[in-house]
């Protein structure tokens, strides 16, 4: 998945149990999707495949 811009409109039509989770999407740009995956900026998924490099042998990626 890639992009960079996020429009968010009517937001505030929206329910008090959504804003957390937008909340955690614009400050620590991390998102967890109904279809299991979770969003994580790329700078800290970089950190984490330094730290963990067992992950990428479970998920099929390789690093650069």
């Amino acid at each position: 998945m890639q992009g960079r811009v996020l429009i968010i409109e009517g937001i505030e039509k929206a329910e008090r149990n959504v804003l957390p989770i937008l909340n955690n999407l614009l400050e620590n740009r991390e998102m967890n999707l109904e279809d299991g995956r979770f969003l994580v900026h790329p700078a800290r998924y970089d950190a984490l495949l330094r730290e963990h490099p067992q992950v990428v042998a479970r998920h099929g990626r390789e690093s650069d």
